[in-house]
């Protein structure tokens, strides 16, 4: 079977969407599809996109989403529709405005982690709109899962807000959770890794490029929760640099800065975070589907994170990791940490479960074969 995948960004770049595209690509192969890659598709005239911007930000003090807009989405049809081979079979895309205005009688698909609805008023960028972005946002939204066959998302609760806020067929959903965005190699001995750990400071690691919706300073405040409560703490920070001045920076904070999967050894220096640490920490006020939870889970690595948007859908109280209302305070929190870090066999088994859990769920193997049985109606 032919499918023609369509990424925004060049589908090898592993750094894009934190590598998705890349390893969807590299296991529909695996799994027997004929890809044909069609990448780094143009989203909008640049020229046109500031022009609104520019309007809305004038005369309205709103942003203009340019992705999502009916003219925009028409010109993404018209370059997609020029590029897909006759022989194709299935049309597969990582974002649902790629497919709005798509004509075609092969079999539509789109595998993602959001809808705009999803976003508004949750992300930041979606904040502050004005009524002719949120129009025309909704309406390629709807326009999307009305042309699809099957709508995909990565999250129950990504499909929840396509139910809540579009109109259409809601037997078209299906909910599967992405896969872990490292080359994995070796399982069996990375999870071994965990029994061997020091317990004399507890290393967490937080993983993410924006630090304030990953809730880098609640992060650093459970951390300080822990020194008051005599536990030792290191706080290593991996994709982005934290954001403070140099004269408050915490003495236990070690930054990594942004490693790219794309250089040589760039994976082996994130490999090596992860088998050096507890747990991986990440608070979000907002979330669709942090990547890192699975990769952390390849490790065996417990993730602790908040019970907010797409996250509970991949990150199971007590199984894979520990879930937090927004509202817990970091003391709490960092009485969860402490309880397991000092109870080791309570630790292990955590762990343990954390790695049964990514084997399951959260790999691409289990992943893509589900895409597959759904798009060959072997469900």
């Amino acid at each position: 079977m032919k499918i023609a995948y369509i990424t925004r960004s060049k589908y090898s770049n592993k750094d894009s969407y934190s590598g998705t595209d890349f390893f969807i690509g590299k296991h529909l192969r695996l799994a027997g599809f004929d890809v044909e890659y069609i990448d780094q598709i143009p989203t909008y005239p640049k020229f046109f996109c500031k022009i609104f911007g520019y309007i809305n930000k004038l005369i309205y003090k709103k942003d203009f989403i340019c992705d999502y807009n009916v003219f925009v989405c028409k010109f993404i049809a018209f370059i997609i529709t020029r590029k897909i081979s006759k022989d194709t079979d299935v049309i597969l895309a990582t974002n649902s405005i790629l497919l709005s205005y798509i004509k075609t009688t092969k079999t539509k698909v789109f595998w993602t982690d959001a809808t705009f609805a999803g976003l508004v008023n949750f992300y930041p960028d979606f904040s502050n709109l004005s009524n002719f972005s949120l129009l025309n946002g909704n309406k390629v939204e709807n326009k999307a899962l009305n042309n699809v066959d099957i709508a995909v998302y990565s999250s129950d609760w990504a499909a929840e807000t396509a139910i809540k806020n579009y109109n259409f067929d809601t037997k078209k959903i299906r909910v599967i959770p992405y896969g872990c965005n490292l080359d994995i190699s070796s399982l069996e001995s990375r999870c071994q890794l965990n029994i061997n750990k020091q317990f004399k400071v507890c290393k967490l690691l937080f993983v993410g490029k924006e630090w304030d919706r990953k809730g880098g300073e609640k992060v650093i405040e459970v951390a300080k929760a822990l020194l008051k409560l005599g536990v030792p703490v290191e706080l290593r920070t991996l994709g982005t640099k934290p954001l403070y001045d140099d004269t408050s920076r915490p003495f236990f904070i070690k930054e990594k800065g942004f490693i790219s999967k794309n250089i040589e050894n760039g994976q082996d220096l994130i490999d090596d975070l992860y088998k050096q640490a507890h747990f991986l920490i990440i608070l979000p006020k907002a979330e669709c589907a942090a990547m890192v939870f699975a990769e952390a889970n390849s490790f065996g690595l417990p993730v602790i994170s908040s019970n907010v948007g797409g996250i509970s859908t991949v990150v199971k109280n007590n199984i894979n990791g520990k879930l937090f209302e927004l509202s817990t305070s970091p003391i709490i929190i960092a009485q969860n940490i402490k309880y397991l870090f000092e109870n080791k066999q309570e630790y292990y088994k955590l762990s343990k479960s954390s790695y049964k859990y990514f084997l399951s769920n959260l790999n691409w193997d289990v992943a893509v074969s589900n895409l597959k049985k759904v798009i060959t109606n072997e469900e």
